[in-house]
């Protein structure tokens, strides 16, 4: 009876060491060396004032910023420009505080590149002027590539407070 326990023992043994370590891109060799962080992600508040003159009401916008990092998967990625990675965009998601506005997803363009286990600052649009009466909650996706060409891309949050020239705003 000893012996069929070892026999079932010596076999799962053989199919735990078959299977995979990791099963996340970070561990796949087809995707990039490095891995794309975000850090310091700054949303100005939209500010707005009222022309005492003229009646108009004037808003002001200000991009927001983030610092991008490019953090290497192993010793082989920390140098070499084909690890650097050029930013291409961010996708935004939004959850309005009316409702109202576009829930998007809306994808701004976003230049610049990372060096390879470097960091870097890097402006983005974030709202349209079609919904500059609204706050929101922020869902956003920064994407872009490895020199070679290898997809990098990675998800934080972030919140849209808007100034509004009505009496009390």
């Amino acid at each position: 009876m000893l012996g069929k326990y070892r026999f079932v023992f010596a076999v799962a043994l053989v199919v735990l060491a078959a299977l995979p370590g990791c099963n996340t891109n970070i561990d796949d060799p087809k995707s990039a060396p490095v891995v794309m962080e975000v850090r310091n992600v700054q949303i100005p508040p939209i500010t707005a004032s009222l022309d005492a003159t003229t009646g108009l009401c004037t808003v002001t916008l200000t991009n927001g910023t983030a610092t991008v990092v490019d953090s290497p998967k192993n010793g082989e990625a920390i140098t070499s420009p084909f690890n650097d990675i050029v930013l291409k965009g961010v996708t935004i998601t939004y959850v309005w505080d009316d409702g109202l506005g576009n829930p998007g997803p809306v994808t701004y363009g976003v230049a610049g590149s990372v060096p390879a286990n470097g960091t870097a600052t890097a402006q983005f649009a974030f709202i349209s002027q079609t919904d500059l009466s609204h706050n929101a909650a922020l869902v956003m996706t920064f994407f872009g590539s490895v020199v070679e060409g290898a997809p990098v891309s990675v998800t934080t949050g972030g919140t849209i407070v808007v100034g509004s020239c009505a009496a009390g705003g």
